[in-house]
């Protein structure tokens, strides 16, 4: 038994080394294999300056294989997302040559590299690919400091944009630019300083300049010294003398600047050509006392022939505009004969309608006398137009040569361009061929009197007979050619429908998808001058396609994060509206100093577009403050009672989480008002494309009243959530939250009058009540314009409950529903507005409702006939000398209607005519009845500005209830009424 154990231990001792060596042999097999693939591994070097080589590519991927395995490793910053995103390569799948170079192109369009290798090691099942990005440095921003004002106008002048490559003789160029301009301004002893902040992680360079610019030089002496050629000139001492009296003089103790001294030198150089010298040069040069600040000036005016023009008896035309007019021949003008001259003022005098003008010639030595008989000016009595069939000739004078007719007099250029306007006409009403003959001047019987004689060749009068789309006949049932195709009318042949056609039709195939579609219209004409139009459409055989958005530069937002903010993805059909979505997302986030979102361009065409996307990072740390004065409604609510100072700052904190939040704090006080405002804003909550915030807030304002200050204070604190969902024409939201309402009367003497006036409950005066509240709300918005809409629609409905949280304020309870509805319709150059509003307050008892949260009519937004609030019912009250003022009290039911018809005046001055009419209810629809509704009707004017229309509206009531109230009310604001 002892033999046999042995035996057996020695058999499995020598069976463990001889399965050891047979695992050792195997694996030096795969280390000898491994050492052998990685000698045979391939190393690719693009440089990204040099551009793709298609070539060396195409050699080294000769053939397709299989992606075992693919890594990456970069010394500047790159997401793992974002590499896989723009190299469009996953590990299983065939990879060909084409997608290699896809790849490159997507990384070197990518702007932060300066060098890509590629690594190829064959794998067991198929090829290692390993990418080797090396960065290049990339400019980030530049921050100027060291100067208070116009830092702006300095950082203009350095070339680099976020995101480019820096270069270093850009940046040299832009400092020596900045120090150039400097000196131009008289700051001779600035200095610009320039420090670099290097983040290694992103490659991105931050320069700081640093600008001094030192004392202001003045100048202290300025010399002058007349140079010429011609020995002749006796008033040499003289000119000079009157060159510095007249205009060097005033530079002396002036500050220094260049610009000033150009315009000086150009002023000189007129007067000098109005006195005969035309041909003059003037050269400066400086002496910088760097140590006493000044600067000495030595002008130098060399002036080589003189020969001046004086004119005698002109009067229609100035010295100056005759000379400009000879002038215009250049220097050589002082060599050439005075007849020519003279035959150059005759003809301007010919276009003016002066055709009996005679100009007599006198020359001197350096002189050259015009005697100029003018003459009659040529008065324009009657316009004939002959040979004008199918359009009366009365209005063709009426509508092409009004402005001849009204100038009266002979003009040649006016002339023009009412023949213009005459043959622009004709080709309107369809004639193509319509051209004038001829045109003149007929003298008739009273001396100096003409009649315009124009004959016109018609031609034949064009039709479009017949309408064909290639290959898209469907679409002559749509769009402009429906009416036509429908009833088979003769259409007059207009360049101005020829375009509209063309317009629809590409409108129409880019919405499709198919961005580079050309159409093209081949037009013919028959023997009878009729018209058929065949539209080529090219270009429509693939659509286009969104394809991948290059991010360029190193952003501090992920790129998730940016990505998710594109109303677009890669392959959906192209669609501009969508492009313009995805910027309005990006802005909205509100963290980027500037956004760029374009189609990379290409020489080819692609079915796949790719996008580029260039991000500026705002400063994350931002501090704002805003003073003014504002006017507010106090005595006797009038629309202008008073002024009131307004002071205001907000501080915010953009992106402080990395996911495109923002952190703001606004306070704003005036006089009667007191608002506290803090919010948290973030774009998406979690993976849930709702836009979030988190805000916390205290308001407190005064409602004004007669000479007293106030009528109550309402004061609102508490908390809310938001959460809202944005669309391209509509918006949904819900407020959640905490809020302690306070309606406080100062005055405890008049507690009770004013709590009867405005019909509240005495025992909830100067009580803090907590509610907690819920407010869903939609908007619609299918306005052309926000500011100035001409056509469209709006719609807000918002449905808002108020649960008091203690038990014995339970009867404050309240849910106020508000729905409002605007229509736009454009009439020409008419539009006509609509409105209509209603609110309800669901409630049984008016007095329980807080005054804040109730509906008012009047002011410059519903009843524009009514002060501000002012439309009844009214409260009265009556203080302890017996005097009554009234009050606005609300109403828990609200129907308001506006209608207005905007037109333009004069340039950006428009006009308004309006009528609104409304009504107010506090129990229960038992006011609405047509006694108790309220109209005013008015005119207003509009002058659109780049901050929207300064509106002006004068509003007069139908009837006035009490014979205290004012016929009118007038107001003066920014923005429509509606």
């Amino acid at each position: 038994m002892i033999h046999n154990s042995f035996f057996s231990r020695v058999t499995k001792r020598l069976c463990w080394y001889w399965r050891s060596y047979i695992l050792f042999f195997f694996s030096l097999l795969n280390v000898v294999s491994y050492a052998q693939t990685v000698n045979e591994s391939q190393q690719l070097i693009i440089t990204v300056a040099a551009g793709i080589d298609n070539d060396k590519i195409d050699r080294v991927f000769n053939e397709p294989f299989m992606l075992e395995q693919l890594t990456f490793c970069s010394d500047v910053f790159l997401e793992k997302d974002e590499f896989f995103y723009l190299v469009d390569l996953q590990e299983g799948m065939l990879v060909h040559a084409a997608a290699i170079k896809k790849a490159l192109s997507y990384l070197i369009k990518k702007n932060i590299f300066r060098e890509i290798g590629l690594s190829i090691n064959q794998g067991v099942n198929g090829k290692w690919l390993h990418f080797e990005l090396k960065g290049a440095w990339t400019f980030r921003q530049v921050k100027v400091s060291g100067v208070l004002w116009g830092k702006d106008s300095y950082r203009h002048y350095y070339l680099l944009d976020p995101g480019d490559l820096f270069d270093e003789d850009k940046h040299n160029h832009a400092v020596k630019k900045i120090k150039e301009v400097l000196r131009n301004e008289g700051y001779f002893n600035n200095t610009v300083t320039s420090s670099f902040i290097y983040d290694h992680d992103r490659k991105a360079i931050t320069v700081n300049l640093t600008i001094k610019k030192g004392n202001r030089f003045r100048i202290e002496i300025v010399d002058l010294a007349v140079q010429t050629e011609d020995d002749t000139i006796d008033d040499y001492s003289f000119l000079k003398d009157r060159l510095y009296k007249k205009f060097l003089r005033r530079l002396t103790h002036h500050h220094y600047e260049k610009e000033m001294l150009n315009q000086q030198a150009q002023v000189i150089t007129d007067y000098l050509t109005r006195k005969g010298f035309l041909s003059t040069i003037i050269s400066l040069k400086e002496q910088v006392d760097t140590s006493k600040q000044r600067v000495h000036i030595n002008w130098t005016i060399s002036i080589q022939h003189k020969r001046r023009f004086i004119f005698f008896g002109n009067y229609f035309f100035s010295q100056r505009q005759l000379l400009h007019t000879i002038l215009q021949f250049g220097r050589s003008v002082g060599l050439l004969p005075a007849a020519i001259l003279s035959e150059e003022i005759v003809r301007l005098y010919h276009e003016k309608g002066f055709w009996d003008v005679v100009i007599e010639l006198q020359e001197e030595e350096d002189r050259c006398f015009f005697l100029i008989k003018e003459g009659k000016r040529g008065t324009l009595t009657t316009v004939e137009i002959h040979g004008a069939h199918h359009v009366a000739p009365a209005y063709l004078i009426k509508h092409c040569f009004r402005r001849l007719v009204k100038n009266k007099y002979i003009d040649t250029e006016i002339t023009k361009q009412c023949l213009d306007n005459l043959i622009a006409l004709y080709n309107k009403q369809g004639f193509l061929s319509s051209a004038v003959i001829d045109h003149d001047f007929v003298a008739t019987e009273t001396p100096g009197t003409y009649q315009l004689v124009v004959t016109i060749d018609e031609g034949l009068k064009c039709y479009i007979t017949d309408i064909q789309i290639d290959s898209f006949p469907e679409l002559l049932d749509r769009g402009p050619f429906r009416a036509w195709h429908k009833h088979k009318k003769l259409l007059l042949f207009d360049t101005a429908r020829i375009q509209e056609q063309q317009q629809w039709l590409l409108q129409h195939f880019r919405q499709l998808g198919f961005v580079y579609v050309t159409v093209t219209p081949d037009i013919k004409t028959d023997e009878q001058n009729n018209v058929s139009v065949i539209w080529h459409i090219d270009h429509v055989t693939d659509k286009v396609c969104f394809g991948k958005t290059i991010v360029l530069g190193t952003n501090t937002l992920p790129f998730a994060y940016i990505m998710r903010e594109l109303a677009y993805q890669q392959g959906q059909v192209w669609n501009q509206e969508k492009l313009k979505q995805s910027f309005l997302r990006l802005k909205g986030l509100d963290i980027f100093e500037s956004i760029q979102l374009y189609p990379s361009r290409t020489q080819k065409l692609e079915k796949e577009k790719p996008l580029v996307l260039k991000l500026h990072n705002d400063d994350r740390f931002e501090i704002k403050t805003r003073a003014g004065l504002a006017l507010q409604n106090i005595q006797n609510y009038q629309t202008f009672g008073g002024v009131t100072y307004k002071v205001g700052g907000s501080f915010l904190v953009k992106n402080p989480s990395n996911v495109g939040d923002q952190l703001r704090l606004d306070l704003d006080f005036a006089a009667s008002h007191r608002e506290i405002d803090g919010s948290y804003r973030r774009p998406w909550l979690w993976n849930i494309p709702l836009r979030t915030m988190v805000k916390g807030y205290s308001i407190k304002y005064d409602y004004p009243i007669g000479s007293d200050p106030n009528i109550y204070t309402a004061i609102q604190n508490g908390f809310l959530v938001n959460l809202e969902r944005r669309s391209l024409h509509a918006d949904s939201s819900i407020n959640i939250g905490i809020e302690w309402m306070e309606t406080a009367i100062r005055d405890t003497a008049r507690a009770d009058c004013l709590a009867r006036a405005i019909n509240f409950e005495p025992q909830l005066l100067n009580k803090m009540i907590p509610f907690f509240f819920c407010e869903p709300a939609i908007v619609l918005d299918y306005l052309d314009h926000n500011l100035n809409p001409t056509s469209g629609m709006f719609l807000v409905f918002s449905l808002k409950g108020m649960l008091p949280l203690q038990p014995k304020h339970f009867d404050s309870y309240f849910v106020k529903l508000l729905f409002e509805q605007s229509f736009f319709v454009p009439l020409r150059s008419l539009v006509l507005a609509f409105r209509f509003r209603f609110g309800h307050i669901f409630h049984q008892r008016f007095c329980a409702i807080m005054p804040i949260e109730r509906f008012y009519l009047g002011g410059s937004h519903s009843l524009r006939g009514y002060e501000a609030d002012m439309a009844p019912p009214l409260g009265l009250c009556i203080d302890d000398s017996g005097k009554k003022e009234f009050v606005p009290r609300g109403g828990k039911t609200m129907v308001n209607a506006n209608c207005e018809i905007r037109f333009p005046l004069i340039k950006r001055l428009g006009g308004v005519i309006f009528q609104d009419i409304g009504l107010l209810s506090s129990d229960n629809f038992a006011d609405f009845n047509p006694e108790n509704v309220l109209a005013a009707t008015g005119f207003g004017f509009r002058l659109h500005t780049p901050l929207g229309p300064l509106r002006f509206d004068i509003g007069w009531k139908w009837r006035r209830k009490k014979p205290v109230e004012r016929a009118a009310a007038w107001f003066l604001t920014f923005g429509q009424s509606f």
